[in-house]
């Protein structure tokens, strides 16, 4: 029974309409674009790391809490992104927008 269900809704016609606009050079840009765009969510998390004196070293990590485990993030993405600057003679800082 189940399985006819499923077959009737894939016969049918959908329509989705996605508007794709491009990303800024700009970090603080694409940052500002998706607080307009999510509203004050308390549930999106932005950590920024950039380099004082280096400013175009800049990168955004962006992720909804509960959706994405952060102990993952933080071992995949922060740690050796960190880790690269470093390795570059950068000095690097991390943020955190709330």
């Amino acid at each position: 029974m189940r399985q006819r269900h499923l077959l009737r809704e894939s016969k049918e016609k959908k329509t989705i309409n996605y508007s794709v606009t491009p990303l800024y050079d700009d970090v603080n840009k694409n940052i500002e674009r998706l607080l307009n765009e999510l509203g004050n969510s308390s549930d999106v998390s932005f950590r920024i790391v950039e380099s004082p004196y280096q400013k175009t070293v800049k990168a955004a990590v962006v992720h909804l809490d509960g959706l994405a485990d952060e102990n993952i993030i933080n071992e995949n993405i922060m740690t050796p992104l960190i880790q690269w600057l470093k390795e570059s003679n950068q000095v690097v800082t991390v943020k955190e927008i709330e």
